[in-house]
């Protein structure tokens, strides 16, 4: 299969995790959206005009430049395996994909989650991949 198909199966599969999961993507490590997924039952997505052009995924918004930014800590730190960013309407996480050179899953949350959760579901589920 093609990593393509791949990657959508694993957004689909972290949808699956908790309801109040909105949004699941991969990210290369410029920050640039790969493929994405959406809940089905979303209303409005709150960033799809900065995710999709055109229905295909593009670069995605500056608080994940920020996420790429903070990888040249790395050098010194070790490797990034996680940011959380929690904003008004939506909570933002994005994880490191082990094994997977400089790849990201971006997944955004309800913002009545109780985030502390999802995110432990989120990392157990990367950790089986």
């Amino acid at each position: 299969m093609k990593s393509d198909g791949l990657y959508h199966d694993l957004c689909s599969q972290v949808l699956s995790l908790d309801r109040r999961i909105r949004f699941a993507g991969i990210l290369d490590r410029e920050g640039k959206l790969l493929v994405c997924k959406f809940r089905e039952n979303l209303l409005t997505p709150l960033v799809k005009s900065s995710t999709l052009d055109h229905g295909k995924p593009k670069q995605v918004p500056t608080f994940i430049e920020s996420f790429v930014a903070k990888k040249k800590l790395e050098v010194a730190l070790g490797k990034l395996n996680y940011e959380f960013n929690y904003f008004e309407r939506v909570g933002v996480g994005i994880f490191r994909l082990v094994g997977k050179q400089d790849m990201y899953l971006c997944v955004s949350m309800e913002s009545t989650a109780v985030y502390p959760n999802i995110l432990s579901k989120i990392k157990n589920y990367i950790a089986t991949i």
